[in-house]
């Protein structure tokens, strides 16, 4: 991936590249693999506890809901090294939690493929940077 921030042609597919850690959430946004954007928040406190499946959730969900102008009304692609999110429109949810969590999800035209966790490095990083509290961080460009 280049280390230079492209601009978004909104003619083309996004990529949300993501991965949750006990500590914080990270995301890319990608074209034609170059990054739009960066973003990353801490786990708040009461999710640190929760199942890697539904951290992970939780962190596509604040990645979908930060970049929507981006994404809405377009299909996008997620990647994730949590492989079982794949599956996640496909699969009965099986806690309250998740119904909460993937019906933010509704409406969002996506597609979710594994990217394993040794190729997932960036998202990876930023999971990580948030160790202390904190605001979320964006960087890059934003509408």
């Amino acid at each position: 991936m280049a280390p230079i921030l492209a601009m978004p042609d909104f003619t083309k597919m996004f990529v949300v590249e993501c991965d949750a850690s006990s500590h914080g959430f990270g995301v890319v946004l990608i074209q034609d693999g170059h990054p739009i954007a960066f973003f990353s928040r801490p786990v708040a406190p009461r999710h640190r506890a929760l199942a890697t499946y539904e951290r992970e959730l939780i962190g596509l969900v604040h990645a979908v809901r930060h970049w929507r102008p981006y994404l809405w009304g377009r299909r996008f692609l997620v990647k994730t090294d949590h492989y079982s999110l794949k599956y996640l429109l496909d699969q009965p949810l099986a806690t309250i939690p998740q119904h909460h969590w993937v019906g933010k999800l509704l409406g969002f035209d996506f597609t979710v493929d594994y990217k394993p966790g040794a190729a997932n490095a960036v998202a990876d990083a930023l999971s990580r940077r948030d160790r202390g509290g904190g605001a979320p961080r964006a960087f890059g460009s934003t509408l």
